[in-house]
This record gives structure tokens, sequence and C-alpha cells, in this order.
């Protein structure tokens, strides 16, 4: 299965994961990495870290972020780089995205295809209404 790490600003990630586990129960090979305004990068960089480490066995690692060029996501770019593991990035994760990405990793197996899909679902879900 491939692993995911949802991460952003403030409680995002804990919160966007809380309200998925109301709709689809709790997600297998998934964690959370809030960026608390408390946390130096060396404290945010060392959750991260430790977040990959434990999804390593998985069969790759999408990891989806808050908003596009904030810390989390430039910080997690700069991860990748140094880590061997597969990993994919998509920014400006919303719940729909999340869901879809939670229930497609059983039967989506290509770690790249399955971050295409998480983004073309993220851009379906936004519409405006009224």
């Amino acid at each position: 299965m491939i692993g995911m790490i949802v991460t952003g600003h403030g409680q995002f990630a804990s919160g966007l994961v809380s309200s998925m586990m109301l709709l689809a129960g709790k997600p297998q090979c998934c964690r959370t990495v809030d960026y608390l305004s408390k946390d130096t990068p060396t404290e945010y960089n060392a959750k991260l870290n430790q977040a990959i480490e434990e999804l390593k066995d998985c069969e790759g690692i999408l990891i989806l972020t808050d908003l596009s060029g904030g810390t989390p996501l430039k910080m997690t770019i700069e991860m990748k780089k140094e880590r061997r593991e597969a990993i994919e990035i998509v920014s400006g994760t919303n719940l729909g995205m999340l869901l879809e990405a939670a229930i497609s990793r059983t039967l989506i197996l290509n770690l790249r295809e399955l971050s295409e899909h998480v983004v073309r679902t993220g851009k379906n879900e936004v519409r405006r209404i009224g």
C-alpha cells in the first residue's frame, strides 16, 4: 500500500484527517505532521522525517500539503531530495482529495498515477455554487 502523510500550517493536517475519519474510518499507513507556530524548522523537519521513517516500508509515500509556496511544502520538497523513498508531493489539499487518496490507494498502486488522480479530484471538488 502507498503511505500518506498529511501536513500543513497549524492543525490543518490533524483536523483534515479527523474529518476524513468521520466519513471513512481510520486510514491505514497514514501520518499527520502539523507545522505549529512553536515549531522551529529543525523541529518540523524532525517530525516530517519521523513520519517518513514510519512509512518507509510502504510502496511509496504520497505527501499532501496545504498551501503551494508555504513552509510545509518547501520543507517537504527539501526533505524529498534527501530521502531514498519514492515520494510524490501534492499541494492545495482539500477533504475530497484526501478521501480520494485514501480510497484509491487500494486500486491505484502506482505512486505517480495516484498523485495525478488526486490532483484531478481536487480540481473537480472546487466549484462555485450560487
